[in-house]
């Protein structure tokens, strides 16, 4: 299968390495705006092509296959316009950030493949597995924490797009969309609550959340996202009537009663090997199509949540003279 690359930032390399890796797809082109990048990128791993716009890369048919690896906003357009030349296509985050954009998630949804990173971590999906299957009881709490480097990741001298994020491109669709899918893939469609909390740069883009869920169960979810130094970490505790599951990025542990399973890491599946399993009609590891939408539809509604929150607490009580606000004076 030929494949065709666009985007040539953080993402966009680590799609790379998964594509010359893998024995049956062949490296054919680099798009990204900034051609320069796109052909270090393309010289790096030998592929003979290099466009600067999509159109020029769908126009020239040389690929069977698209991965697209650039900032959010960007990304549904794109997605689109390979979609209407029949192109099989993994996009990172193509989901939506406000209430417009949905329909065009439900749109391009049946033709997009989705690599949600944790999906792809044998030892978390051993783990989920077995929470499906009962071994921990009913689901009742769901504890998700992430640590990282997000002061900085958006900084105005950071090295990507992130620099330039303004309101609804930061931390929450970004980390965030991870995050969210990670929690409805363990315990099924999830609404946001009163509550939801974020902490925002200077530009507006949110760099640290609290997130407050519940799934139809009436199981309930506690979601934190805030930065600190180092390298990124993670961890989901998911807690039962019978029992735990907590899921990391080195290792997940099961237990239930006085039986305990410990599942340590093991070689990461490529993500875009479900470009060639989703074209021999196999189950992918990545969302479903309506794991899709309902993933944007969560994003948006916290989104929404947080500003119809904000409006509420900063309005002046009526019948009240300036200066007295919400009976502070």
């Amino acid at each position: 299968m030929r494949v065709a690359l666009v985007g040539s930032g953080i993402a966009g390399l680590s799609h790379a390495l998964d594509i010359v890796t893998s024995p049956e797809l062949e490296f054919t082109a680099v798009c990204s705006r900034t051609r320069s990048r796109a052909a270090e990128l393309a010289g790096r791993f030998g592929v003979p092509r290099v466009f600067r716009s999509v159109t020029e890369l769908l126009d020239a048919e040389c690929c069977d296959a698209v991965v697209v690896a650039v900032p959010p906003a960007a990304t549904l357009p794109i997605v689109l316009a390979c979609r209407e030349r029949s192109l099989r296509i993994m996009a990172e985050k193509p989901v939506a950030r406000s209430a417009s954009e949905l329909p065009l998630v439900e749109e391009v949804s049946r033709g997009v493949l989705a690599p949600f990173n944790r999906r792809y971590l044998a030892h978390v999906r051993e783990a989920v597995e077995a929470v499906h299957g009962g071994a921990i009881g009913a689901i009742r709490q769901v504890d998700a924490r992430w640590v990282g480097p997000y002061l900085e990741r958006y900084a105005p001298g950071a090295p990507t797009y992130r620099a330039r994020a303004g309101r609804r491109q930061g931390l929450l669709v970004d980390t965030g969309s991870h995050v969210l899918d990670a929690l409805s893939w363990v315990m099924g469609p999830v609404r946001p609550l009163p509550g939801c909390r974020m902490e925002f740069n200077a530009r507006g883009a949110e760099v640290g959340f609290d997130l407050l869920m519940r799934n139809g169960d009436g199981a309930t979810a506690s979601v934190r996202a805030e930065g600190k130094g180092g390298e990124e970490r993670w961890e989901i505790r998911v807690t039962g009537d019978r029992g735990q599951a907590t899921l990391g990025p080195d290792t997940a542990e099961v237990r239930a009663g006085t039986r305990r399973t410990r599942l340590a890491a093991r070689p990461v599946r490529r993500p875009v090997d479900d470009l060639l399993i989703g074209w021999r009609g196999e189950q992918v590891w990545g969302p479903s199509p309506a794991e899709l939408v309902r993933l944007s539809e969560t994003l948006v509604g916290v989104y929404d949540l947080v500003d119809a929150d904000a409006r509420t607490r900063w309005l002046r009580p009526r019948f009240k003279p300036w200066g007295r606000l919400n009976g502070s004076c």
